[in-house]
This record gives structure tokens, sequence and C-alpha cells, in this order.
């Protein structure tokens, strides 16, 4: 996530792409960019990368309010805090 709301935040992003050897005009560049991707794009990247037999999905929360719902949609582990 780009973080340019204060001086410190735009100084850490120039220093980031500085360090990544990226141009400048990275900054100026990356919302457009990013809007730019279609859901086809995102959906093929998806295909490529996301194995869903391996995928996990974290939820925090009351396991008592919740669980029953997830259950749903697939297996339940509960985990205590620690």
């Amino acid at each position: 996530m780009i973080r340019l709301e204060t001086q410190d935040g735009l100084a850490a992003q120039v220093a980031a792409v500085r360090l990544m050897g990226l141009p400048l005009a990275y900054l100026e560049n990356y919302t457009t960019r990013v809007r730019a991707v279609t859901r086809e794009e995102i959906r093929a990247a998806a295909a490529r990368y996301v194995d869903p037999e391996r995928a996990a999905v974290v939820v925090v929360g009351d396991a008592s309010k919740i669980a029953a719902q997830l259950e749903s949609i697939g297996k339940v582990t509960v985990e205590e805090a620690k």
C-alpha cells in the first residue's frame, strides 16, 4: 500500500522506489496502473498462483458466534488465542 498522507510516508515511498531501482514516475502512475487491471487479469493471476486446495481463510472473532456460519463453506478449525 502506498502511504503518501505525511511527509514521512512520502519520504519512505521515495526511498523504497529508489532502493528498488524504479523510476520516480512509479509513484505518480501507481494508482492509474492499479485501476487499469481488469477482472480477467486478476482471475488469470489467481488461477496461475493460487492453489484452492491449499488456500486458507483466517477469521478472527468469537467462534461461538461465527463457527456455524463458516462451516457452511468449508472445514472450520478453531484455534484458541494464546
